[in-house]
């Protein structure tokens, strides 16, 4: 039985002076506080985050946080994607049958025409759906199912009251097919359980079929404490035989939850593989997020992509490295001049950096002319780069 609470802060919006790369945003925000969905492998329970009591039932509901969403936006200088997440939390758990907070989110970010995304593991999402509708076809939305599982039944005892496996694709076939960006988050995949080949492969395969944009994987970390002995309980309940395969493979107890290398290593090579042979991206492909953040913002998100890019084809690194920490650096005082004067805002920034390219200024940032030229293109001629190319 839920046990909500409301609580009224004065601050909601959480950003950061760069984009994230991983998850294509500029800001982020959550309704909710703990998670009802009661993932045995939630982060979210471990000491770090300070989640009081229950963390399934009792859970903290930021009434107010459209109004205050409205005033930090309406103050804002720069523009981007939000992120509507937490690493603790779900948007669409079961409060928010009855609390509609994501209705008056979306309309605020619809009303002040900002790009947002969406991380769920609920096909509840299908609610707004006309109103996300609405907001996609000025701004875009990119809609991220979490999904790991192909077989429901290990489902129910790893993610008991989450939406089931068909839901999720199906919701994520609808939004794709009305012309939303569509990703999904394969994380946490669970060692012994559904990390094998097959399951991957079918996965990926199921997802590449639908059209999906992006996947991106991640294995399972386990906190010292509440997150991993909650874990390992889920585990000696109802998976007994793989409960010494665990403990092993956890047995390091980092602080960041990650086990034995050997076996993560393995993991991300077989998933790689599988994924490279389907032609399935793992990072956001760049008409994903192309036009949603400030010119300077797009190029630190392409030139931090490129770095993956390269680094997974066992490429030459040297040269982007370079590039991104030159450009970095000369973003990091633009930023910072930026902050200093108020007149100032992102379309200005976003100004000067379009004269300085337009003038080949800041072309010795980037290194190589051949780097140099893709970026100038794309950002110019408002192309968009195929990341197949490198």
């Amino acid at each position: 039985m839920l046990n909500s609470k409301y609580i009224y802060p004065k601050k909601t919006l959480k950003k950061s002076d760069y984009p994230d790369t991983l998850f294509i945003s500029k800001f982020y925000l959550s309704p909710y506080i703990a998670c009802s969905h009661a993932c045995s492998y939630c982060d979210g329970r471990s000491e770090k985050y300070h989640i009081e009591g229950n963390f399934d039932n009792d859970i903290k509901i930021r009434k107010n946080i459209a109004e205050v969403l409205k005033k930090e936006l309406t103050k804002e200088k720069e523009n981007g994607v939000i992120m509507i997440m937490s690493g603790v939390s779900d948007p669409y758990q079961h409060c928010e049958y009855k609390e509609k907070l994501m209705p008056k989110i979306l309309n605020v970010i619809k009303e002040l025409n900002y790009s947002c995304s969406i991380t769920t593991k609920s096909s509840m999402i299908n609610r707004d759906f006309e109103l996300l509708r609405d907001i996609n076809n000025k701004n875009k939305v990119n809609i991220l199912m979490s999904l790991t599982f192909m077989n429901d039944s290990d489902r129910k005892i790893i993610e008991p009251l989450s939406s089931c496996v068909e839901q999720r694709l199906q919701t994520l076939k609808r939004f794709k097919d009305d012309g939303f960006f569509v990703g999904v988050l394969a994380m946490p995949f669970i060692p012994f359980i559904n990390d094998d080949d097959e399951n991957i492969f079918k996965l990926l395969k199921t997802l590449k079929d639908m059209g999906v944009d992006y996947v991106i994987p991640g294995s399972l970390t386990l906190r010292p404490g509440i997150n991993k002995n909650y874990f390992l309980e889920i585990i000696k309940n109802n998976y007994t035989h793989l409960l010494g395969k665990y403990k092993d493979l956890y047995s390091n107890n980092k602080p960041s939850g990650m086990g034995k290398s050997f076996y993560f290593n393995n993991f991300y090579e077989r998933f790689y593989n599988i994924s490279n042979s389907l032609n399935v991206s793992t990072i956001a492909p760049h008409y994903v997020y192309k036009n949603r953040f400030h010119k300077y913002d797009e190029i630190y998100i392409i030139l931090s992509h490129l770095k993956y890019i390269l680094k997974q084809k066992n490429y030459d690194t040297y040269t982007i490295n370079k590039a991104f920490k030159n450009y970095t650096f000369w973003l990091s005082k633009e930023k910072h001049f930026m902050k200093k004067n108020r007149s100032l805002s992102g379309n200005d920034l976003d100004n000067k950096l379009l004269f300085q390219m337009k003038s080949d200024i800041l072309k010795d940032l980037f290194i190589s002319n051949k780097l140099y030229s893709i970026i100038k293109k794309t950002i110019l001629n408002d192309h968009n780069l195929d990341y197949s190319i490198f």
